[in-house]
Parts: C-alpha cells; structure tokens; sequence
C-alpha cells in the first residue's frame, strides 16, 4: 500500500504542476481570443464541438480504463483495443461527413458543415490515443502523461492564439483543437514500448469488452449531461445567445476542467490498486475530500464573488451578458468536483454500471429543467441547470456513501471548514462590491481577489487549520495519505 501511495501522490504532484502552468497559460491566451471572437463564434463553436463531443462518447474511448483494470502487461489486449477503437471511430467519421450537412440545417447555421466535416479527424485521431494513454495511466507514469497533456494544451493555445491575431476567426479555435489532438497521438504513441497493432483475434475478450461498454454508457451520458444544456439553448435562443453562455460556463468550468480531471486520473489507478480493501477506499474518500474542498470552495465560489470586474477587466464589454452566468454555474461546480471524485473512486473499485445509473439520472433531470429555465432567457437555464444538478447532487451522495461505506457525518466533516470559510468569503467580497465604489477596474478585481483569500484563510485557521499543515504535507511528501 505504501508503493501505491507514493506513486498516487507523486501522479498528483506532477500533474498537478503540469496543469498548473497548463491553465494559467491557457487562461491568458483564452481571454485573449474571447476579446477578440464574438459571441455568436463562441456559439457555433460550442455546437460544433458538441456533436464531435458525441461522436467520441460514442466511441470506445472507455476502453482506456479497461487497461487500467489489467495488472500485467498483455499485447494481445491492446491489439484489440486499438482494432476495436479504429473501426469504430472510423464509421463515426462516415456518420459525421454523411450528416453534417443535416445538423447544419437544423440548427440553421450554414458554416457549421464545413466546421464539423474539418474536426471529424479529431474522432479518427483520437483512436490511436486510447492504448498509449491507458498504459501509461496502467504503469502510473503520471509524470510523462501530464507532459505530454502539458505539450498539447500550449499547442492548442499557441496555435489559436496565432491564428485568431491573423484574423482567422472563429477557424482558430478549430485548427488549433486538431493541431493539439495531432501532437497528443505522436507524443503518447512514442512514449510507450509495447508491441501492439491491428489483429482479427478477438478470443477473450468478451470481460474486457463488457467492463468498457459500460465506460462508454456512462462516456454518451456524461455527454447528454454537460452538452444538453448548450445544444437545447443554441436551437431555441440561436448561436449568440449560446455564446454569451457558452463563455460564462466555460469560465465557471475552467478549474473543474483542468484540475478535477487530473485528480480523477490519478485516483482512478488509486482506487482500482486498493479495491480490495474497502476500508483503503473509504480513508482515500474522505482525506481527498479534505483537500478537494480546502481548493474547490475557495477557486470557485471566490469566481462568483469577483466574476463582474473579471469580465469587465478581461473579456470586456461585449461579454458582460455572461456574468451572470458565470455566477450561478460557479455556486455548484465545487460539488460537481465531488460528483467526479465519487464517480472516480465506484469506477476505480470495478463498477461502472453504479455510475451510469447516478448519470442517467442526471440526463433525465437537466434537460427539462433548463428548458423550463428557458422562459426566462439564458439566466433561468443557468438557474435551472443549477437548481437541478444540487438536488441531483444530494441524492448521488446517499447511495454512493452506501456503496462506499462511509459514514455522512465524517464526509460532512471532511468538508465542513473549507465550505463555511468559501461562504464568508463570498459574502464579504459582495457586501463590499454592493455598498463600496467599486467601479470593475484591474485594482478593483485584485483588491477583492486580496481580501477574499485573507477572509477565507482567516475561517480555515478559525475552524480547522489543521487542514493547511496536511496539504503542505501532500505537496512535500506522501505523510498525509
């Protein structure tokens, strides 16, 4: 156990710092290019990506856990893996280019067949990603996987950024998606020696096979749950009133993107190598909630407190319809982080099928209630998107303890001084910005940022300091796992 607890917080450490310097560059050039694109580019991109975003749920992608669930190293299994991944991918391509043309139609923006006709090869590409990346995350090798996803995002910045200053629209956010995907598959293809290439023998396969079809219903139901919203609003409200939303949640979503998928990466390998030992998995629950919450509260609810002078200072004017939005998705995503980290840790012990019943629940609330929210333009499908996925949230949580026998009071602990701390935080900065003459300037924006980090540390040594002396300890040695 002492080996798998090394190895998971050596992963954390350098993933961790991989996607640190990831997000903030990204982030500078991602506000840079939201400057210059306009809504309705941001609108058809989303739509874009979306159907892409299907194809590849659709796909076999989940197969890349299957390696995981393999303790030894086997060819044959990755030959047929990457067999499976490339017929499949490759009759998505034909399904995409065959219907472009209809998806166009449909959400009556012409330019989106070309758009999604261009990043179809992301779907080819990608099958040649799904063995690579599964025995580097098999061997725990999180150090060479965060470089290379390191690589990838500066390419796709990089190249977008390049591309948006010489004028080329919203074409830059799509040539810099494929330029980054065609660097990912070099880099993961060079970085593993195993011998595997197309086979005909499929013998044995079928356990392999069952585990990743369940990986792959909960792959297209994650899809119907992050994508339904965009796809409901951008055929009802059109293409600009989706980019003022798609901005505002991509905004709130930025550190879940980066960060949470890290730490699920990891504590994937994490859960699946102590499975055995349901106590191993309950202590691992409940010490990473600590710590997902001493981050979470404070990135999150801190972005809704500052996310008017954030977007006057660094998207400006012509964004500002998404400040609102950014505000209410940011109030739920610290328990979307959960959701994640619960989901990881089912998946991790051998049972997917337990998640896709938390997702299909989830597909069956958040469409209706962001129509319903609809009413109200696209501040009520953020209301009602958000409203919907805490009430979700809270019925996940009791059959997950369950499942994962542990106690709702030491999970409510875990959790309990980050939560109250990230709450004052974000009253003081609103009582400040509401009875101050803040006027959304740069010094406005760091000023809040300053006396919102003194208000939340001030409540975590008030309630649980403690908490800051074990993530020190996270960051210097394996002491606090």
């Amino acid at each position: 156990m002492l080996d798998i607890k090394s190895r998971v917080v050596s992963g954390v450490k350098w993933s961790l710092s991989a996607k640190l310097f990831a997000q903030i560059f990204s982030w500078v050039v991602t506000f840079t290019i939201i400057r210059i694109l306009t809504p309705e580019d941001y609108g058809i991109i989303e739509i874009s990506t979306a159907m892409i975003g299907l194809a590849v749920a659709l796909g076999v992608s989940g197969l890349s856990d299957v390696l995981v669930q393999k303790k030894e190293q086997d060819d044959k299994l990755y030959s047929q893996v990457l067999t499976l991944a490339f017929t499949v991918n490759i009759l998505l391509v034909l399904i995409l280019l065959l219907t472009a043309d209809l998806i166009a139609n449909w959400f009556a923006i012409p330019q989106l067949e070309n758009i999604i006709k261009v990043l179809s090869f992301n779907v080819f590409l990608i099958s040649f990603t799904i063995v690579p990346e599964g025995i580097l995350k098999r061997e725990m090798n999180f150090k060479r996987l965060s470089l290379i996803q390191l690589v990838k995002a500066v390419t796709n910045s990089v190249t977008s950024l390049i591309l948006a200053l010489n004028g080329f629209g919203l074409w830059s956010i799509i040539l810099g998606n494929l330029a980054s995907t065609l660097i990912l598959v070099l880099l993961l293809n060079l970085s593993v020696k195993s011998k595997y290439f197309f086979t005909m023998d499929f013998s044995d396969f079928y356990y392999y096979f069952n585990f990743g079809l369940f990986t792959m219903v909960n792959s297209l139901l994650t899809f119907i749950f992050l994508k339904a919203d965009a796809l409901i609003i951008g055929k009802l409200l059109g293409s600009e009133s989706l980019g003022y939303y798609s901005v505002g949640s991509q905004l709130a979503n930025l550190p879940l993107e980066k960060v949470a998928q890290t730490l699920n990466e990891v504590s994937y390998v994490g859960y699946a190598n102590v499975k055995e030992n349901p106590r191993h998995v309950a202590y691992y629950y409940l010490q990473s909630s600590k710590i997902i919450a001493f981050l979470a509260f404070p990135v999150f609810w801190g972005l809704a407190s500052v996310a008017q002078p954030l977007v006057e200072v660094l998207l400006g004017e012509k964004w500002a319809d998404a400040t609102v939005i950014i505000q209410v998705l940011a109030v739920v995503m610290p328990f979307r982080i959960y959701q994640l980290a619960t989901q990881s840790a089912i998946a991790g012990i051998g049972h997917p099928k337990f998640n896709s019943k938390n997702l299909a629940v989830l597909c069956v609330v958040i469409p209706p209630s962001v129509l319903i929210g609809l009413n109200w333009g696209i501040l009520g499908a953020a209301v009602g998107w958000s409203l919907s996925y805490f009430i979700f949230y809270i019925w996940m949580l009791r059959r997950s303890f369950k499942f994962l026998d542990i106690n709702p009071l030491d999970y409510l602990k875990s959790i309990a001084a980050p939560m109250i701390s990230g709450a004052a935080m974000f009253l003081v900065n609103f009582v400040l910005m509401d009875n101050t003459f803040y006027d959304n300037s740069i010094w406005d924006l760091c000023s809040l940022i300053i006396i919102g980090a003194l208000v939340y540390f001030a409540f975590i040594f008030l309630f649980d300091k403690t908490i800051i002396s074990r993530f020190k300890q996270l960051l210097v040695n394996d002491a606090y796992l």
